[in-house]
């Protein structure tokens, strides 16, 4: 994949990995509110593993746009590159969110290698749970679904986190560094 210039990366893979997800979730959507049980499980096996592809594209993107020079003036390094991307990552209200990225790569990790490290997403209630499906607003932030319309989320320190949101925002980071569509 080295050799894709970075905005067919963004595109025919991060964006699309984006998109794959919330199809995905608004397919389990669906499948709950026609009360079909069987859809529904496969709807959300799909939005979970859509969403754990999304966030590892996401994340590593930081490191595509460090290794291809994408950013004007260059980052020193790929932790400055991170630092850069923390910095612009905001919710659709214009809210800084720069623990997002931060979040997304724990979660990719924690998918990769099927162990958690990052101190800032635990494992609650269910251990090794970093991602799962609720039917409940997350509490972080004023984001995600209403109660009862199933979503994926991140189990993190500050409470549940839609992935949606967080993908969202650090997409619109992008949007913001390099003018990428989200």
């Amino acid at each position: 994949m080295g050799q894709l210039v970075i905005e067919t990366h963004w595109e025919r893979l991060v964006r699309r990995s984006n998109h794959q997800f919330i199809q995905a979730e608004e397919w389990l959507v669906n499948a709950t509110a026609a009360g079909d049980a069987y859809a529904a499980q496969d709807a959300a096996y799909e939005a979970l593993r859509t969403g754990m592809s999304a966030a590892i594209f996401l994340y590593h993107f930081a490191e595509v746009a460090f290794e291809r020079n994408a950013v004007n003036p260059h980052p020193e390094s790929i932790a400055a590159m991170r630092a850069l991307i923390q910095a612009n990552s905001h919710s659709v209200t214009g809210d800084a969110r720069p623990d997002d990225h931060r979040i997304l790569g724990g979660l990719a990790n924690a998918v990769k290698h099927a162990e958690l490290k990052d101190p800032n997403i635990i494992e609650v209630p269910h251990t090794g749970v970093v991602v799962r499906i609720s039917h409940g607003k997350p509490v972080a932030f004023d984001e995600g679904r209403a109660n009862g319309t199933p979503q994926v989320v991140v189990v993190a320190t500050g409470g549940d986190r839609s992935l949606r949101a967080i993908i969202e925002n650090v997409s619109n980071g992008w949007n913001m560094i390099l003018g990428l569509p989200v």
